[in-house]
């Protein structure tokens, strides 16, 4: 727990200048989440890998120590803090075993001092995974959400590497979204627009190690479309693909595609 001591006696508290106003002292301060199954018992020996979604760069950790108390895990620890800006950051966790899967999202604040969590989840529940497929997606169902002048829902996919040698990620265009199964062959209008060009490597991902990719199912539906934007569109079972490549390139636009089956994801549900 922090101790927040106030500014106020200047001769006998001096402050270490954190930006949140709290007091530094040399304990680690760990940010942690406790993981369970669907009927609420904890769960141990999950792989757990946290991202910083601004940069992309997963966060180091010692994969034999997960905590403690069996069920509890870490996000980010002071330890981090040289790969956090100053103040609010976003970090995409994520926890899994051959048999579940679970993803949560934190807000994390990082001053001069310590980090401390700012919003997030105290427990979160790993569901089962749902196929064999290497990418899989933290629900089986999405539901479309209004945003400004668009419908969109934002899928998670993470891609575990259970191969003995790195497979590479192409940035630029890294994913899509397809119809699989009986909605093969109807319409998908998504209309996501990649803000990177080339010029950009492809990333590694080492044997052992996993991925966190946030994807954007998108349409937008300005009062001025022609055609008017149709729901149906945009709901159905759904597969996510990774753009996952055999070798490094320097290029990434070069990336020679692993077969489809290594990655793409479950089949989702979008729905309204």
């Amino acid at each position: 727990m922090r101790v927040v001591l106030p500014c106020l006696l200047a001769a006998l508290i001096v402050c270490c200048g954190d930006p949140q106003g709290f007091t530094c002292t040399d304990d680690l301060r760990v940010v942690t989440v406790t993981v369970t199954d669907t009927a609420g018992q904890p769960l141990e020996n999950l792989s757990t890998r946290t991202t910083v979604r601004a940069t992309r760069v997963a966060l180091p950790r010692d994969s034999t120590n997960p905590g403690p108390v069996i069920g509890h895990y870490p996000v980010v620890d002071d330890h981090h803090g040289d790969l956090l800006k100053p103040g609010d950051n976003i970090l995409d966790f994520a926890a899994w075993d051959a048999f579940h899967f679970t993803t949560a999202t934190f807000v994390v604040a990082s001053g001069s001092c310590h980090v401390s969590k700012r919003e997030g989840p105290d427990t979160i529940v790993a569901a089962q995974s749902r196929d064999a497929s290497r990418v899989q997606t933290d629900s089986a169902v999405y539901t479309l959400k209004r945003e400004f002048s668009s419908w969109r829902a934002y899928p998670v996919a993470i891609y575990r590497n259970t191969t003995s040698a790195p497979v590479y990620f192409a940035p630029c265009r890294g994913w899509w979204v397809r119809r699989t199964g009986a909605d093969s062959t109807r319409r998908l209008d998504s209309n996501i627009a990649w803000a990177c060009g080339g010029g950009r490597p492809t990333d590694s991902i080492a044997p052992g190690e996993a991925m966190i990719v946030r994807v954007v199912l998108s349409s937008n539906d300005s009062p001025h479309r022609q055609p008017p934007l149709q729901l149906e569109w945009l709901i159905g079972w759904m597969r996510v693909e990774l753009r996952l490549c055999r070798e490094y390139e320097a290029e990434s636009d070069d990336c020679d595609l692993l077969p489809q089956a290594e990655r793409e994801s479950n089949a989702f549900l979008v729905r309204f």
